[in-house]
């Protein structure tokens, strides 16, 4: 096959055999035909480079990674785009598919987790000082092995997982409250800072979450002013 450019980073094969896809240092992720070799398509990442591939176990869809740091999802009937997920600002450079098709595990700034039923992204592990390289899954779904690049190997298990997740939704609720706290406050002629000051000295929050939190705060408060 001619991959059309030098440096093939990625490829996957299909769940039929049929189809070979592969990624190298521009903009598209190539699609070819294994039985002779012909080039069935291309998907174009414009302006970014797609770095990592991944099918589905039903090969209803490819999903990609590019280093705008997004996780892509094709539809493999007729390869158009069905989501794209913002998962870091640094890049993403490997995808993988857990055993029962419903998450995406991407390496990228950190590890990031997709939820593949409704295309949004699930939450971030931090499982190494630096960034992680490489993703892969257990049989039976219930770990996680991640590397990074500070040559450290990480599992992640179902009982972070649900940790992790539990304090995103926590997260998701407090956000909530503290916006209609602002919106309160600014109908009052008070300002809302004060609620800043008091989330960066919370505790119970992680510093990554609290950093987040903190910084989507900030950009409400930004958006209310006239």
């Amino acid at each position: 096959l001619d991959s059309k450019s030098a440096n093939v980073s990625d490829l996957a094969i299909s769940p039929d055999n049929q189809l070979l896809v592969t990624t190298a240092n521009d903009a598209f992720a190539r699609v070819w035909k294994l039985a002779d070799g012909s080039l069935v398509g291309e998907l174009d990442h414009s302006p970014a480079t797609p770095n990592a591939l991944a099918f589905a176990r039903d090969q209803h869809e490819l999903y990609s990674a590019d280093n705008a740091g997004n996780a892509l999802v094709w539809r493999t009937h007729d390869w158009t785009i069905v989501a794209k997920i913002a998962c870091s600002n640094d890049g993403a450079w490997r995808v993988g598919v857990s055993p029962d098709g419903t998450r995406l595990a991407v390496a990228a700034r950190h590890v990031s987790l997709v939820d593949l039923l409704e295309h949004e992204h699930l939450v971030t592990l931090r499982p190494h000082r630096e960034s992680p390289f490489h993703v892969d899954w257990s049989p039976d779904g219930h770990q996680l092995a991640t590397a990074g690049q500070d040559d450290t190997l990480g599992v992640t298990d179902d009982r972070t997982l649900a940790e992790r997740l539990e304090l995103r939704r926590t997260c998701s609720e407090r956000l909530e409250r503290a916006k209609a706290e602002i919106g309160r406050r600014i109908a009052a002629g008070s300002q809302p800072a004060e609620l800043c000051e008091d989330l960066r000295h919370d505790d119970s929050l992680e510093p990554p979450e609290r950093a987040a939190l903190l910084e989507a705060l900030t950009r409400h408060i930004v958006a209310l002013r006239p």
